[in-house]
This record gives C-alpha cells, sequence and structure tokens, in this order.
C-alpha cells in the first residue's frame, strides 16, 4: 500500500536551468507551435522565441515572483513553480511537470502547499488557466471556483477558509 505523494522539494530557479526550462516548454507546447511542412530547425528557432518572450512576460509582469525549479527525490529538476505574493492575493502564475511526473499527484501536493501557505497569509490563491487544459478538473477538485473575464484564459480563485469567493 502506497502513501499519499510526498511534497517534492523545490530550490529557487537560477539561470543555470535556461536548458531545462527550455525544455520543460518545449515538452508542453512544441505540438501546438508544429506547422506541417515547418522544417526542424525552422521550430526549434520558433520554439526558442516563444520560451525567450514567455521568460521576459513572467519578468515584465510579475518582477517579485518567486521562481522555483521543483526536485525529485534523487533532486534532479522535473519542474517549475512560478508564484508571486501581494498584500491581496498569492497568484500562482506557472506550474509545469515534465510530461513523466503529471498524473501521479505531484501537482496536486504543488498546489495544496500554496493553498495552505496562501490560507496561513490570510491571502486567496489566484490564478489563471486556458479554458482547455485537462488541470481545470484538478483546480475544482482542490477548490478552485472559476470566474470568465471573456479572455483566452479563465481566472480561477481559491479563497481564504470563511471569507467570500
Amino acid at each position: 500500500m502506497t502513501g499519499p505523494v510526498p511534497l517534492p522539494a523545490r530550490r529557487p530557479e537560477t539561470p543555470a536551468d535556461a536548458d531545462f526550462l527550455s525544455g520543460l516548454f518545449r515538452a508542453h507546447r512544441a505540438e501546438a507551435f508544429a506547422v506541417p511542412g515547418l522544417p526542424p530547425a525552422d521550430l526549434d528557432a520558433l520554439l526558442r522565441l516563444q520560451v525567450q518572450a514567455q521568460v521576459a512576460h513572467y519578468r515584465r509582469q510579475w518582477p517579485q515572483a518567486r521562481a522555483e525549479i521543483v526536485l525529485d527525490a534523487g533532486a534532479a529538476p522535473i519542474g517549475r513553480l512560478l508564484s508571486a505574493r501581494s498584500a491581496r492575493e498569492l497568484r500562482l502564475i506557472d506550474i509545469a511537470l515534465l510530461p513523466a511526473c503529471c498524473g501521479c499527484g505531484l501537482g496536486t501536493r504543488l498546489i495544496a502547499a500554496l493553498i495552505d501557505e496562501a490560507g496561513a497569509a490570510g491571502l486567496a490563491l489566484t490564478a489563471h488557466v486556458a479554458r482547455d487544459n485537462p488541470a481545470r478538473r484538478l483546480y475544482a477538485r482542490l477548490g478552485f471556483r472559476e470566474h470568465d473575464d471573456g479572455g483566452p484564459y479563465l481566472a480561477i480563485r481559491h479563497a481564504v477558509p470563511g471569507r467570500e469567493a
């Protein structure tokens, strides 16, 4: 019998993680950018530009963000967690795990830890999720409520217990 999935270790992201983060992005997004007939070198260049754009956007939008690398039991990188805390909320900016690490409870444990952190600080945990992202089921199971703000993503919120959602 197996017990609950332990909370994965995390460490601060460093510039040395650039190749890992690029590979993580590619693992999740390469298919979305693949155009029939696009030469592999062009797809590689496009994905490189997309990674750079994502990094620049996150740094510009959330300069105070806490960028962490998620580690397996052997301290190898298996994901990233990007969050930002303000006086009003704890924002989950990005969470991504290598595909081989998805579906085994690690994401649930990471998000539950953020829910606990936000609750201890008296803050709501907020995020945005793509409308077609299967993780919407996970967020719903963890008590997030969706709010349609008309954009391509849904705003989601996990309220502080005892406060209005």
